[in-house]
């Protein structure tokens, strides 16, 4: 069940890997704006899930949370203080 559950996962980050790769692709050919494509690029990632109610999140490496498809009052917060490594909110 774990293995099926770590594939499930690296295949949710590859998609968005590609995602991502795919609008830097916009942006260097001058189809959009490298803001642009941050924007339509956070909306696809926002919506995107994987088995146990998993989601996607960006954060700089800070962490700053850029992007959070449920707990919006976390975007632009720096959260290196939040979270034990339990995951329990401080």
């Amino acid at each position: 069940m774990l293995s099926e559950r770590n594939a499930a996962v690296q295949s949710v980050v590859e998609c968005a890997y590609g995602i991502v790769a795919d609008y830097a692709k916009l942006v260097d050919r001058h189809e959009l704006t490298l803001d642009q494509a941050k924007q339509q690029a956070m909306a696809r990632l926002s919506v995107m899930r994987y088995p146990g109610n998993g989601y996607m999140i960006i954060t700089t490496a800070t962490p700053v949370v850029i992007m959070h498809p449920t707990l919006a009052d976390l975007r632009n917060k720096d959260v290196v203080n939040v979270f034990r490594l339990e995951g329990a909110v401080v």
